[in-house]
């Protein structure tokens, strides 16, 4: 009888441990990028799970895992990394994984993935055109690009060019793209 009574005892201790090592509790912390500056909308996932959070505009989050669960962050144009959820402070930095932007296209209405746009599309290389005497960058587009039309209102150099894209109109707005260059309209 000693020896059933201790059996149950010590099922009872295994069980009530292992409910207390799988309770969740709530994980939160910082997820930034190799240099410090938080990041916006990264997907904070339990791994096995469908709990899933985005980190707000300060790159914070919250989240409810347990202590053994597995915390996957992914973003794009960064490696996922995957973190033990141990501590119920995180703080995540990812790293830049410039590969994944090969496989992205942004368009008018969005973000495909290249494979997946039925459009046509551009691309020009610096050594496509780093060799060419011309007066400036968008002179240097011309004859690139399909679909890509650069003209001068009068011969002189140094005068803005226009630049249109797929035709000379548009309905409800203009027909001259928007130029960013390293983030700057």
């Amino acid at each position: 009888m000693k020896s059933k009574i201790l059996g149950l005892f010590t099922l009872f201790i295994v069980l009530l441990g292992q409910l207390a090592v799988a309770q969740t509790r709530s994980v939160s912390g910082i997820v930034s990028d190799s240099s410090g500056e938080p990041l916006t909308g990264v997907t904070v996932v339990v791994k096995g799970t469908t709990s899933g959070v985005q980190t707000d505009f300060d790159g914070k989050f919250t989240i409810e895992a347990s202590s053994t669960q597995t915390i996957v962050f992914s973003y794009l144009g960064m490696k996922t990394q995957e973190v033990l959820a141990s501590s119920t402070n995180l703080i995540i930095k990812l790293q830049d994984d410039t590969k994944q932007l090969d496989d992205v296209v942004v368009i008018g209405y969005g973000t495909q993935k290249r494979k997946e746009v039925t459009g046509s599309i551009s691309k020009i290389q610096g050594n496509d055109i780093q060799n060419l005497v011309t007066p400036s960058f968008d002179s240097q587009l011309a004859g690139r690009a399909s679909g890509v039309q650069v003209t001068t209102n009068n011969g002189i150099i140094g005068e803005a060019s226009r630049i249109r894209i797929r035709g000379i109109a548009s309905i409800g707005s203009g027909t001259y793209p928007l130029i960013v260059v390293d983030g700057m309209p």
